[in-house]
């Protein structure tokens, strides 16, 4: 049970392995869709629409009309490495084999001019129909899903000229994947960007934020990004890349190198239309003497521009803090002592929160809490639902759900909603990285917390019902069914009416983990206990790849299911609660890949968990490699013959 090594779909009784060509048998222009999420589920198209929508007007020239940009753009396998402001204001070069756009300064701005500049090239490019531009957005809220794979096949899909027609090589490889039931390697996925990129005269390639990869994802996406622009075959065409970082030192040694640094030009701009638009979204009037009292404007430009040196976060959380006032007076007081650096601001929002009232404080507290504990990126409707789950509840509540523009507004700026995706996340990575470092204290206190609203959730009454019996409701998935069934019985559906399931499913184990096990270990226990629950959660986890869960086995191996979740989740205590609780627990019971218990502690490298199972008399002659059995004799200090194990 490891979202990295799945097997068939099976739920309820169905194998989806076995049924899987029906499932997926593309024959309308949908299912080409269909294909294309398959291989290439992260759409950075709608990320740059997102993000675009906030740039101003009139800047970021300062960098398209600079001669290293003219230059960048007139090359052949030329890299831009951009780096900007890290804390304290210091700015440090790197170098690297890509082309870079704005962004290494810690708030600089960087995103949003990196979406300018596609924008920009989407202009130059508009009438050569064999150029493309292509934008990766690397977020640290988006670790689970950003792999090496994921990242270069959204490349793949922006290149494409037509995405209701797919080239013969793409519908290939999707059915050598067991017609879309297993995930596309790394090799598989360089191969189809190869070919599409092969087609083309120019490729520009830009990658924002590549720091907030996970340094494993970051070094094997640039090292294929190398590859590529290494190619023989791939003469013909030419590829421009631009990168952006805080890092110091880069992957690529002889890419050319642009400090990032929001042009105060740039920030008065943005200052000067902050102040027509309204400087107090609450008052008209406020507003409005503000645009009139000229020394007053000038003044707010002047100190604003002055004290954000050049970070455009910083504007922004300024404008805000001004935002929050009552009276002119207020407003020149404020302006007079505005915080220095981020932290800074950062301390003075969250006074701010306190200060509200109790129900505004205690949602905004809520909200920072979940974004800045949470192990992948929510959308609004999915943390709504979580907030709205109370301790013993069966069912949702939505009386009990926060209105989104109160939720924002309680979060006095720290929050913003990606209008398109519906992704909701703190305004930026150094607020993530603020809470988690003030409040590091309090994240063992959050991870229960978080904890136990998934199992609650996971035990409601729907799911009870067990596993789905269909995937979609798509007429392609459904067919082989001929219109039978209930539908309440559609796993799509079910996850559109509980948004959160698929987050609990997939990181209740993970708070877990991190809080005090032994803390939570009845609601654990309770929900272990649910099989119809457990089976309903193991089938939303693990929907979009190869495993599944399968009625049968699960009734010939009682337990095995639930034991399979703790060690896939290294969860020690819970681990001792089923070899010691559950009634009649096979524990050599193997799940739809025909792994036991064991094989997952080994594939996780858990000693003390191999250990315990081999104490319990977990087999040692399933059907394994012998050097994985190997690793546990070596980590143990224990060898083979001990545990009876005999290489084949």
């Amino acid at each position: 049970m490891s979202s990295n090594n799945a097997n068939t779909y099976i739920s309820g009784g169905v194998n989806y392995g076995t049924v899987v060509g029906q499932i997926n048998a593309p024959d309308t222009q949908s299912d080409e869709q269909a294909i294309i999420q398959w291989l290439a589920p992260l759409n950075h198209a709608q990320k740059q629409s997102d993000v675009f929508k906030v740039h101003q007007p009139g800047t970021g020239k300062w960098f398209t009309e600079s001669p290293v940009f003219d230059e960048w753009l007139a090359s052949d396998r030329n890299a831009l490495w951009a780096h900007g402001i890290r804390k304290f204001g210091r700015i440090l070069i790197c170098s690297c084999t890509s082309s870079r756009s704005p962004a290494s300064i810690e708030g600089a701005g960087k995103t949003v001019l990196m979406s300018m500049l596609v924008s920009h090239l989407n202009e130059l490019d508009s009438k050569e129909p064999a150029n493309r531009v292509a934008c990766v957005y690397c977020e640290y809220s988006q670790i689970a899903l950003q792999s090496p794979e994921n990242l270069l096949a959204s490349i793949w899909r922006q290149l494409l000229p037509d995405q209701d027609v797919l080239p013969p090589n793409v519908r290939n490889l999707w059915k050598g994947n067991k017609r879309g039931s297993t995930r596309a390697s790394t090799e598989q996925v360089m191969s189809v960007l190869s070919d599409e990129v092969a087609h083309l005269s120019v490729v520009s390639i830009l990658i924002d934020a590549v720091d907030e990869l996970r340094p494993k994802v970051q070094k094997v996406l640039l090292q294929n990004i190398r590859s590529l622009l290494a190619m023989p075959e791939l003469k013909g065409t030419r590829i421009r890349l631009m990168v952006s970082s805080r890092q110091e030192k880069s992957l690529f040694a002889d890419a050319d190198l642009v400090e990032i640094v929001a042009a105060e030009e740039d920030v008065r701009l943005f200052v000067e239309k902050c102040i027509k638009d309204g400087i107090s979204p609450a008052s008209d009037d406020l507003s409005d003497s503000v645009r009139e009292d000229l020394d007053l404007k000038k003044t707010i430009i002047s100190r604003v521009t002055k004290q954000s040196k050049g970070m455009f976060l910083l504007t922004r959380l300024y404008m805000d803090l001004l935002e929050d006032q009552v009276s002119l007076k207020k407003i020149r007081n404020a302006i007079e002592h505005l915080p220095k650096g981020l932290d800074a601001v950062y301390e003075e929002a969250w006074k701010r929160i306190q200060q509200q009232s109790p129900g505004y404080s205690d949602l905004a507290q809520q909200v920072i809490q979940w974004l800045s504990s949470a192990f992948t990126q929510m959308t609004v409707n999915q943390l709504r639902h979580a907030m709205a789950t109370e301790e013993d509840d069966s069912d949702i509540n939505e009386e009990n759900m926060p209105a989104v523009d109160i939720l924002v507004a309680a979060c006095q700026g720290l929050v913003k909603i990606d209008r398109g995706s519906g992704i909701i996340r703190l305004a930026h990575f150094t607020t993530y990285e603020f809470f988690r470092r003030v409040r590091s204290e309090e994240a063992s206190d959050a991870h229960r917390a978080i904890a136990k609203t998934c199992l609650t959730y996971l035990m409601f009454k729907v799911f009870d019902r067990g596993p789905c019996k269909y995937i979609s409701s798509r007429l392609v998935d459904m067919k082989w069914a001929r219109g039978e069934g209930d539908s309440r019985d559609i796993l799509a559906r079910r996850i559109f009416q509980y948004p959160f399931m698929k987050y609990a499913a997939d990181h209740w184990g993970d708070h877990a983990r991190s809080s005090s096990e032994t803390d939570i270990q009845a609601s654990i226990s309770a929900f272990l206990r649910q099989p119809r629950c457990l089976a309903s959660t193991v089938q939303a986890r693990y929907v979009d790849s190869e495993f599944g869960y399968d009625a049968e086995l699960d009734a010939q191996y009682p337990g095995s299911l639930a034991l399979h979740a703790a060690v896939c989740y290294e969860l020690e205590a819970t681990v001792d609660l089923c070899l010691r609780d559950l009634p009649g627990l096979e524990i050599n019971g193997v799940d739809c890949r025909g792994k036991t218990a064991l094989h997952w502690a080994v594939e996780s490298k858990s000693t003390s968990i191999a250990l315990k199972l081999l104490q319990a008399g977990a087999d040692l002659e399933s059907d394994i490699r012998a050097e994985r059995f190997q690793w546990i004799a070596v980590s143990t200090g224990t060898g083979p013959d001990r545990w009876g194990y005999r290489s084949r």
